[in-house]
Formats: structure tokens, C-alpha cells, sequence
């Protein structure tokens, strides 16, 4: 993909913290793939906190939402100061595409014109395959690996098992046996939150596997 024995990479992905989630995989496949790489993540506020504890990602660009030109002004030069060779717009929208093109990176890949709003796909230099709103975001995510020809991570692999194993829990959680789960039930969008019926399969699904 570059001629550089360590190419830079950056990932634009700077949403909600499932979203966020969902893009981790591929973090791990990369590195797998091109030994040697460097992958940077652009991120808000809100969702940094999770993307900081994928123990392979090697630096965290932080962009300042709500602090104005100044912050888009701030982030252009952080951007192309880094001097990236390939950049992956996993957010499909205006502003992930803007960010992405201010980088000046030769090569920016993102979603098929058909997959995206606000005329995102006008800053990439090429696009995945269109998918269609009916396709899981996850499988979106991979889509970007299939482009670059880069195999399917089976199992995911999302980073941050070795930080989450340094968290610790509170005393009346301490004294379960067995494996421990955490359920997150909602979504900050009303619109995206799953049905009663959805959340009782899947807590009788884990019990069963217990």
C-alpha cells in the first residue's frame, strides 16, 4: 500500500461510542497485515475515552467539538503534520470527509457515494463496495479490510482486554463466580434502541452459555 516501511495510517471515526466500538477491530487486523504501521485515531470528546484503551492504537488525535474555527484551524495542522499515507473515513458525513481531505494524504478511502450523506464521498480518493442501509455497521467497518485485502478477523479483537483486566470492580460485583457480563440497555437515540423482546433473548442466550 506504501512504499514506506511504516506506513502511517489514520482512522476517522469520531462519533458515538458504539460506533466507536464497532471500528475496533480493525485496528488489530491492520497491525496484523502490515507489521510495522502506525495507526492514529481521530476522535471527539465524548467517545475518546474508549478509543484510549485499544492497546494498539499508537496515538489518539483528539478533535475539540464546539471550540469553533479555532479547533477545526488547530486540527488541520496536527493533521498534516503527520503526513499520513492512507486514511479510513469510517463516518460517511461532511465532516469526517473534511478532515479526512485536510489531512493531504495520497490515498483516503471511504463509503460508496451510494452509503453516504452530505456529499462525503467527494474527499476520497477511492471507495468501498456499496452495502446498503440494511447491512450491519460492523460489517460496513470490515468492508474498508476487504479493500485493502486484508482477511477478516475471526474472532474480533478489540483491544482492550489487557486495560480492562487492570479496572477494578466494586465490592458486591468481587464476590459473583463465574463469568461477569455487563449489559448497556439503551441508546442515547430513541430511534436506535432495541425491542423488550430483543434484550430478554439476549440475557437468556448468556445464561444459557454460563
Amino acid at each position: 500500500m506504501s512504499s514506506k516501511a511504516r506506513p502511517s495510517i489514520l482512522i476517522v471515526l469520531m462519533g458515538s461510542v458504539g460506533d466507536v466500538a464497532r471500528g475496533l477491530p480493525l485496528v488489530h487486523a491492520i497491525k496484523a497485515a502490515w507489521p510495522g504501521c502506525r495507526v492514529s485515531w481521530l476522535v471527539e470528546p465524548k467517545s475518546h475515552g474508549v478509543v484510549i484503551l485499544h492497546s494498539a492504537i499508537d496515538e489518539v488525535i483528539r478533535f475539540e467539538r464546539g471550540a469553533g474555527l479555532a479547533a477545526v484551524w488547530k486540527l488541520r495542522k496536527t493533521l498534516r503534520a503527520r503526513r499520513f499515507d492512507l486514511v479510513l473515513d469510517l463516518q460517511r458525513h461532511f465532516k469526517s470527509g473534511l478532515f479526512s481531505w485536510l489531512t493531504g494524504a495520497p490515498r483516503r478511502i471511504g463509503f460508496h457515494r451510494n452509503d453516504t450523506k452530505e456529499g462525503n464521498w467527494l474527499f476520497s480518493t477511492e471507495t468501498i463496495s456499496a452495502r446498503g442501509e440494511e447491512v450491519a455497521k460492523l460489517d460496513h467497518y470490515l468492508t474498508f479490510l476487504s479493500h485493502l485485502g486484508i482477511p477478516q478477523p475471526d474472532p474480533l479483537e478489540f483491544g482492550i482486554r489487557e486495560r480492562a483486566t487492570q479496572v477494578s470492580l466494586p465490592a458486591e460485583l468481587e464476590v459473583l463466580q463465574g463469568p461477569l457480563v455487563g449489559l448497556v440497555l439503551g441508546s442515547s437515540w430513541r430511534s436506535k434502541d432495541w425491542f423488550a423482546e430483543g434484550y430478554s433473548q439476549l440475557i437468556s442466550g448468556l445464561l444459557s452459555r454460563t
